[in-house]
């Protein structure tokens, strides 16, 4: 499995955010994303050990150019991209890149980003009125991703790699369309089993080498179990036979 060794994780917010959202509704959206994960009841009615520490504002600039050694640890965070989206010609509605541990510690997640597709994709605040994507459904998926939960087989799980692409949900409105399946939940249980929550140890060793993608639907999640970075992604659906593979 790939987890955080803490289950205590700080992130960080854009501090420009995006201009194409209302700021303020803009943060308590992620806000609200985050807490849908740490707030997961657990068997026995007890509440995962997972916690988020909201830390100060950094700028997408700051993210790109940390050393991956840095013991401030200001990878973490959620980023907007407006002006462009750099990861080649797919085009999902956001990704998230790990960054993993030494070869002493594989699958030890050492530092986590989720960037937002505001480049190429339309996103809509809760309750706007407007058909746009859903910008918390998107965010719950890519927290799931941050965590170090991979893509989900079960048609009804926040974590099926295509928005809305298969399940009921999404047909149920936008409050359905953000809530987590029994498939979400036993991952999170399962990575973060109710206790106390540990406190965030000191800095490890990052791997140097860049992440590998999958953002697009390539590679499955287990590719990514090793030293190197994992780019995940949320992608658009598109009409297509049950019987072909992931969407590209």
């Amino acid at each position: 499995p790939v987890s955080w060794r803490s289950s205590t994780l700080e992130y960080h917010l854009h501090d420009r955010g995006t201009r194409t959202l209302v700021r303020a509704e803009t943060r308590a959206v992620i806000r609200a994303a985050f807490g849908t994960w740490s707030d997961v009841l657990c068997e026995g009615n007890l509440r995962t050990r997972l916690r988020f520490v909201e830390g100060e504002d950094i700028s997408l600039d700051q993210s790109e150019a940390a050393d991956s050694s840095d013991p401030t640890r200001k990878l973490n965070g959620v980023f907007f991209r407006d002006t462009s989206w750099p990861y080649g010609t797919k085009s999902p509605l956001a990704s998230t890149f790990r960054l993993y541990g030494d070869k002493q510690s594989k699958g030890t997640i050492t530092s986590a980003r989720i960037e937002v597709n505001t480049a190429e994709k339309e996103f809509s605040l809760p309750d706007d009125g407007t058909s746009k994507t859903d910008l918390m459904a998107v965010l719950v998926h890519e927290i799931g991703h941050f965590i170090g939960i991979g893509h989900s087989r079960e048609p009804e799980s926040i974590m099926m790699e295509a928005f809305c692409e298969e399940g009921n949900r999404c047909n149920l409105g936008r409050r359905a369309s953000r809530r987590l399946a029994a498939d979400d939940v036993a991952a999170v249980c399962a990575l973060y089993p109710p206790g106390e929550p540990e406190v965030a140890p000191g800095p490890a060793t990052e791997a140097s080498e860049p992440a590998a993608g999958c953002s697009s639907g390539g590679a499955s999640p287990e590719s990514a179990f090793g030293v190197a970075g994992l780019v995940v992604g949320f992608v658009v659906a598109r009409r297509r036979p049950r019987t072909s593979g992931h969407i590209a």
